[in-house]
């Protein structure tokens, strides 16, 4: 089975070598030593652990209800099996929000050279190590202020370069209040990140699974489309229609869903799907 989370819900996680990974989550370096089913946590404070741990790897969920839920359906019981074992991080909105306005047309690789230029260029260190290695927290809305189009040209975002000056400058007015993201219904918080430009109905929708806990999101990028589509429907879905066919079988476990067919569909490539069979 999987363990941890797939690529492609976070951007600030590095493998070390096999079994050990670097994070920085909510500002703070992150170190995982994995044996077999067995993860420990380095040098990690029991108090950080709760704080910022749990939360963030959704650790307090039963994933058993959502396996049997999501496994009432025959064709999805393969899916689940094979992806047993992932959770769905619970990240900060902000960071959130910014790494998913660079994924657009972009590769998981590039978005995390992105990501770690961004935290590098104005972000605050956070740990320098004897080796001379530095961590830096993602920075915040007021750090990013007065950065330009150019300065993001420079860092290597393109076109999207744009749209991050408008997510800073519509948070920062206060325009799109980002604070209230988890604690608005999925289709207010959906018209709120909508308003900004670079975000569209896919990136909403990360936005709101990955960093606001909204388990009814169902991102769909080209592998989500392609798995619905080869599973569930008999002719080529629209967009519209996949996201309508989610919302109404699995409600608010969609993400969920979402998270194990894309893991399966990465990940489980050797098992072909050849439609609904």
């Amino acid at each position: 089975g999987a363990t941890g989370a797939p690529q492609g819900q976070c951007f600030r996680w590095n493998t070390i070598n096999e079994g050990h990974y670097i994070g920085i989550v909510e500002g703070k370096k992150i170190e995982i030593v994995q044996k077999k089913e067995t993860f420990r946590f380095v040098d990690l404070k029991e108090e950080e652990f709760l704080h910022t741990i749990v939360p963030y790897f959704d650790l307090k969920r039963d994933y058993q209800n959502i396996f049997d839920f999501l496994s009432k359906d025959s064709v999805m019981t393969p899916v689940v099996e094979y992806g047993w074992g992932l959770r769905l991080l619970l990240q900060d909105e902000w960071e959130t929000l910014l790494s998913f306005i660079l994924s657009s047309n972009n590769n998981v690789k590039r978005i995390k050279m992105l990501v770690e230029k961004i935290a590098q260029t104005y972000g605050s260190i956070q740990i320098k190590e004897k080796d001379g290695s530095r961590f830096y927290a993602f920075p915040t809305v007021s750090q990013l202020q007065s950065v330009k189009e150019e300065d993001y040209r420079l860092l290597g975002c393109g076109y999207r370069s744009k749209y991050l000056v408008d997510a800073v400058s519509k948070i920062a007015s206060g325009d799109v209040e980002l604070s209230l993201l988890r604690k608005w219904d999925y289709q207010t918080g959906l018209n709120r990140l909508l308003q900004i430009k670079g975000i569209g109905q896919k990136v909403a929708d990360c936005i709101l699974l990955y960093g606001a806990g909204k388990y009814e999101s169902y991102p769909a990028d080209v592998w989500i489309k392609r798995m619905t589509n080869a599973f569930f429907f008999e002719q080529e879905a629209t967009q519209k229609q996949i996201q309508a066919f989610a919302e109404e079988k699995w409600g608010q476990y969609a993400g969920f869903a979402q998270q194990y067919l894309f893991y399966y569909g990465r990940e489980g490539e050797k098992t072909k799907v050849e439609g609904n069979q």
